[in-house]
């Protein structure tokens, strides 16, 4: 299933349509239970590097203190719409050691027997592209990290292979909160999907769009 992609600016104000501009394919990253269709996808450093092993399993996830980290029981007892109403988080996870972890050592998580059906179930069916000139997005980063990004024009004429989408690395220097009369600031960065209107060289033959 595909989940919608809003742009960065929708998230200051009430999420509606308006603000979708994409789909993104983020279920590996997203945690859900089959009596409901809510996902929660976890967004704190480092939560979404932590790969599967039921061998290797070294930490667990768990429902924080009432109060704690955001997270409000009182969401246990409201809708999928309700929840939908607020773009505050009101759900979060602990993420607890089983056992004593070294300096370097490699996380897991048992994600269940129900992920690891669905994922035998994903390979099983899964077709790879068989075209002969088929390159993974990877390679075409490589192939490509010295070239001129192609204008919205130019793609017509030579389109990038189907499996590549274009963004841009936005950064954005914005006020996170006040402390002792001072401002705080912090730097949001983010990939957001862009179209090249026109590039140009300058002395230094470097290119900018």
């Amino acid at each position: 299933s595909h989940l919608d992609i809003y742009h960065p600016q929708q998230l200051s104000k009430r999420i509606d349509k308006s603000g979708v501009f994409g789909k993104q394919l983020i279920l590996n990253y997203c945690w859900s239970h089959p009596r409901t269709s809510m996902l929660l996808c976890p967004y704190g450093a480092g939560v979404n590097l932590i790969n599967h092993s039921q061998e290797k399993a070294n930490v667990l996830i768990r429902w924080p203190p009432n109060g704690q980290l955001g997270h409000h029981d009182s969401s246990f007892e409201k809708s999928v719409h309700e929840m939908s109403l607020s773009i505050e988080p009101r759900l979060a996870f602990d993420y607890v050691a089983l056992k004593d972890i070294g300096e370097g050592e490699e996380l897991f998580l048992d994600y269940g027997d129900d992920w690891v059906k669905a994922w035998r179930l994903h390979v099983a069916k899964w077709n790879p592209d068989n075209r002969s000139d088929y390159k993974a997005a990877a390679e075409w980063n490589e192939i490509l990290k010295d070239s001129i990004i192609r204008t919205d024009d130019e793609q017509k004429r030579e389109p990038y292979p189907p499996n590549v989408e274009l963004v841009c690395r936005e950064r954005i220097q914005k006020p996170f909160y006040e402390y002792d009369e001072s401002v705080v600031w912090g730097l949001i960065t983010g990939d957001i999907q862009c179209n090249v209107t026109q590039h140009k060289t300058n002395i230094k033959n470097a290119s900018y769009y």
